[in-house]
């Protein structure tokens, strides 16, 4: 029988990094775009970020956490 390796989703009470970073948008109630220009990546990427298709690279982690008032070790543990 094989069995699938768990999911950061398949946790319970640990969000995904995705729902997480959606979180933190809406309180921030700003556009994507301003979101993405003071990351400094493109609308697009921040986007696949939100809706889970991708994570973002290491360069934006620190002007990600910035932006969303959180330790860049917080999105580490979020992103593994």
């Amino acid at each position: 029988m094989l069995s699938t390796i768990p999911t950061q989703s398949h946790f319970k009470g640990d969000m995904a990094f995705n729902e997480f970073l959606k979180t933190r948008f809406e309180k921030l109630g700003k556009t994507q775009l301003v979101c993405a220009k003071a990351i400094g990546c493109s609308e697009a990427s921040l986007s696949e970020w939100l809706s889970g298709k991708k994570q973002p690279s290491r360069r934006y982690l620190e002007p990600l956490a910035k932006l969303i008032s959180v330790d860049v070790k917080e999105l580490l543990k979020k992103l593994n």
